[in-house]
């Protein structure tokens, strides 16, 4: 089984899943050519290589990443795209809890503004075609961090975590963190909530590929980037490294202790992996040795 794990420490957004899954070996033009089959137009994705505190990562935008779609849109393209069930199962899922949570923070039908464009759309569609393309099986991330402080939307300065983006981790861990700003964005979380099971740690695996997606702030205090791990999972077979022995014992009261030394040694000689010997009580009192043999 083939695993795709994420380490988000400086959070995680929709563009940083995507360039995380480009860094690793997704092919760009495999994404394009996607995403323009959907629309039927040509849509571009722009990638660039970025250093972050030292670290080169992936970063990547959209041409029309500006472009508004409204809700219903937005579902229309997914339902009617012709992509593979579980591809249009999980991009449905993950705008679904986007839409949900804005219904629930504002109790009416929600009109998306900052998450209203093609950028959103793009980044989820492109990362569930990306996960498929790479032939993932089992997806599984740390908890991502939140940040902290406030951030500006189109309804004033809110807190950190975003409303929409703690209704849509309800029930997951998470943590703040020690870095001022939003660094888990509401496509981040949906694209988390939607597929991921959380793991306090990277799970025991054979590590294949690992990549650097970036994100678009920079920090001071850490490199701004998710690090996507993907790997092989370890059966249980191959987890601890084992053998099978045989051990043989005999009680002897009738042998000179000074000819034991003898017999461990053609014992030995003979490809016994271990041999020892305890003295034993044996019947009417006398005393005898015990010869343990590992073969």
């Amino acid at each position: 089984m083939k695993r795709l794990h994420f380490q988000p420490y400086m959070g995680i957004s929709g563009d940083m899943a995507l360039a995380s899954l480009i860094d690793i070996g997704l092919s760009k033009d495999d994404i394009e050519k996607a995403l323009s089959n959907i629309l039927m137009k040509p849509v571009k994705m722009n990638v660039m290589k970025k250093q972050k505190c030292g670290i080169i990562a992936t970063t990547v935008d959209f041409r029309e990443k500006e472009e508004k779609i409204d809700i219903d849109n937005m579902l229309k393209l997914v339902e009617k795209s012709g992509l593979d069930n579980g591809i249009r199962l999980n991009a449905l899922r993950a705008l679904n809890l986007i839409i949900e949570a804005e219904e629930a923070i504002h109790g009416e039908k929600p009109h998306l503004h900052e998450l209203g464009t093609y950028d959103t759309l793009f980044d989820i569609l492109g990362f569930f075609i990306g996960i498929d393309i790479l032939k993932i099986d089992t997806l599984t991330s740390e908890p991502p961090a939140m940040g902290y402080g406030t951030v500006e939307t189109a309804h004033g300065t809110l807190p950190i975590p975003a409303p929409a983006t703690a209704h849509i981790l309800s029930g997951m861990q998470v943590y703040g963190g020690n870095v001022k700003g939003e660094l888990t964005t509401p496509t981040g979380a949906a694209i988390l909530a939607s597929s991921f099971t959380i793991t306090t740690s990277t799970p025991q695996m054979r590590i294949t590929s690992i990549g650097y997606g970036a994100g678009t702030r920079d920090y001071d205090i850490a490199p701004n980037i998710l690090r996507a791990i993907t790997g092989d999972d370890v059966c249980e077979d191959e987890r601890f490294e084992y053998d099978t022995v045989l051990e043989i014992k005999t009680n002897i009261d009738d042998m000179k202790p000074s000819q034991v030394p003898k017999v461990i040694e053609d014992l030995f000689r003979a490809g016994a992996l271990d041999v020892w010997t305890t003295l034993i009580g044996m019947k009417k009192g006398r005393q005898g040795i015990q010869i343990s043999v590992l073969i």
